[in-house]
């Protein structure tokens, strides 16, 4: 199925979302994919919120580097804080 591939400075302790599930693959790579059952709907916001275990004492921003993925397509870049 469809994954969102980001990475995360910190090990991720919890993902909580009623459309996306969490799946750890290695290093600082991890990747949401839909829950059984779930679909997303064109225009629609889906709100994910990422627990990671560090001490950081302000607000830590996701995925960086984010790669939509579904089988038969390449992996696109959505939003990348580094370019080419």
């Amino acid at each position: 199925g469809m994954e969102v591939r980001f990475g995360f400075p910190t090990r991720v302790l919890s993902v909580e979302s009623d459309v996306w599930q969490h799946r750890f693959i290695n290093g600082d790579l991890n990747a949401l994919s839909l829950r059984p059952g779930k679909h997303l709907e064109p225009g629609s916001r889906y709100k994910v919120r990422i627990i990671g275990l560090n001490s950081f004492f302000s607000r830590v921003y996701v995925m960086p580097n984010v790669h939509l993925t579904a089988p038969g397509h390449a992996a696109v870049v959505v939003a990348a804080t580094r370019t080419g």
